[in-house]
């Protein structure tokens, strides 16, 4: 169920229940991160789902390593 995106080697993976697209990569400790999704309306996988998927995985991997595993809640910026 699981195949790997375009570009082999960046270790995106997308789960394709038709007619949704979910994207997603592994993580250690047998963890599935799912980065996003979208509906599935062409053949190809868009272009910007892609990079947003590289992008929700690099600042996933960036703040497990600074031991911060949540992003900040842009919320409580509004109200305090």
């Amino acid at each position: 169920m699981f195949r790997s995106s375009a570009t082999r080697g960046d270790k995106v993976y997308a789960l394709k229940p038709k007619p949704h697209r979910f994207l997603s990569f592994f993580f250690a400790g047998r963890k599935i991160i799912i980065t996003n999704a979208f509906m599935k309306k062409k053949d190809k996988l868009p272009p910007g789902e892609k990079a947003r998927a590289l992008k929700c995985m690099q600042d996933y991997e960036q703040r497990l390593k600074a031991g911060i595993y949540y992003a900040k809640d842009q919320t409580a910026d509004i109200n305090p």
